[in-house]
């Protein structure tokens, strides 16, 4: 075999020999039969030792079967030739991280709460809840009181149910919330107090003479598009 193709190269003029490169590696990228695949292995060895070419990756049995695609996928770096893009954890692709929002509410408002929080979330908004934050042996109160302390937004949900309880839990993220705002700067905002029906917002006291009912309140009632798209406007920094 190896006479022949010697016998062959010598014979062929330059042009055509540079085609029978070209079919030689169109035998080794395309055809998945052993003779093809054979043939054109044998007649690239030998004009690469004729012309010294350099050699070409071996042929893995998958790139076989699947095509050139998969020999390529396998032969670039992942991303190769593209732009590199830096992550935030929990993120999406970019610089910026997403605002993170707490949500503080009694049990009895868990609907209406789950349509606040998939509304947020699907405008950009990262959303901690417990009922889906808190793994399973964490200790939660240390998870509630981490969340707080490390978001962007406080989103107390004031109702009637809220308003009849005798005891909840939320007056204790209340006072972790009240804790933050006296270190925060007062020209930023951060608590967010929305009412889930006829209540009113109540005068827990903050610092000094002020108590969060100084705080403009926003009306989730109706749970309006319009009303929720306030919600997340403040929280994303639009202009209403």
């Amino acid at each position: 075999m190896s006479k022949v193709l010697e016998h062959l190269a010598d014979r062929l003029n330059p042009s055509v020999l540079a085609a029978a490169e070209s079919v030689g590696h169109a035998a080794v990228d395309y055809l998945p039969y052993a003779g093809g695949l054979l043939l054109g292995a044998l007649l690239l060895g030998y004009l690469r030792r004729r012309r010294d070419l350099p050699s070409i990756p071996p042929i893995s049995a998958e790139s076989s079967q699947r095509g050139p695609d998969a020999q390529r996928g396998k032969l670039e770096e992942p991303g190769a030739g593209r732009s590199k893009v830096q992550f935030v954890a929990g993120s999406p692709p970019g610089l910026v991280p997403r605002p993170r929002a707490f949500v503080s509410y009694v049990r009895e408002n868990s609907e209406e709460v789950d349509r606040i929080v998939r509304f947020l979330r699907s405008e950009g908004v990262e959303v901690w809840l417990d009922r889906s934050h808190i793994k399973v042996g964490e200790r939660w109160k240390d998870a509630v009181r981490d969340a707080i302390q490390d978001g962007d937004f406080f989103i107390a949900c004031f109702s009637p149910a809220y308003m009849a309880r005798g005891r909840t839990y939320m007056n204790v993220e209340l006072d972790i919330a009240i804790e933050e705002l006296r270190q925060r700067p007062r020209d930023k905002y951060w608590f967010l107090p929305v009412t889930l029906g006829p209540c009113t917002i109540p005068q827990i006291p903050v610092s000094g003479n002020e108590t969060l009912a100084d705080f403009q309140g926003l009306d989730l009632s109706d749970q309006s598009s319009i009303r929720l798209q306030t919600l997340a406007d403040v929280i994303l920094a639009r202009e209403p």
